[in-house]
């Protein structure tokens, strides 16, 4: 988890262990709340700092949900996420990973593609739920 540039920390390292171990793409708030109960004198500016670190490295993914918090996410392959437009919730989502994508037809012609996203919108299970028995 180190480089030249970032020393490990235990700090950092709880909150990498947090997120590896989270399935649902927390938010930095919820990542917060775990790491307090384990570090309770941490504050969350570190845990913001850390997460921006622990981004640089690479080791670690910013999902930018469309709601005002940023999830995040420790599992690097390459995956597609779905967004629940009431609540924020994130989740993988599962695509045949066969399906290729020509970049020479999208006026990229300025841009060396390195990768892309993929991300889906609805609302999911309980809020539907929380809608049709209203």
């Amino acid at each position: 988890m180190t480089n030249h540039n970032h020393r490990e920390t235990k700090q950092r390292k709880v909150i990498y262990e947090v997120l590896q171990k989270s399935k649902n793409h927390p938010t930095a708030m919820e990542i917060y709340d775990v790491v307090r109960s384990k570090m309770p004198n941490i504050s969350l500016g570190t845990v913001y700092r850390n997460l921006d670190v622990l981004h640089e490295l690479g080791l670690i993914q910013k999902i930018y949900s469309g709601d005002s918090q940023m999830h995040f996410d420790a599992f690097m392959d390459d995956h597609n996420h779905v967004h629940c437009v009431r609540c924020g919730k994130v989740r993988d989502i599962n695509l045949n990973p066969s399906v290729e994508y020509n970049y020479d037809n999208g006026n990229c012609d300025d841009f060396e593609i390195i990768g892309h996203n993929i991300d889906f919108i609805g609302i999911c299970k309980d809020c539907k739920q929380s809608i049709t028995n209203n």
